[in-house]
């Protein structure tokens, strides 16, 4: 559950090619998790998530998942 908080802080401080290397996958990963509570707490940060990994990235990446 600590993983979300820290994908929004490394968004925030890291460059956008790290953000894509590394980033990415992960939100990736915590957006279809099998637990709901891993799925909640991204849709609960959604907004933050996006806000830190830049527009172009939230387009491509997360309108599947917030929809």
């Amino acid at each position: 559950m600590q993983g979300i908080d820290s994908i929004i802080l490394f968004a925030k401080a890291l460059p956008m090619n790290k953000i894509n290397q590394n980033l990415i996958p992960y939100i990736k990963k915590f957006a279809v998790d099998k637990s709901w509570r891993i799925r909640y707490l991204v849709a609960d940060k959604i907004m933050e998530i996006s806000n830190g990994i830049g527009i172009e990235n939230s387009k491509e990446h997360l309108t599947t998942y917030f929809c």
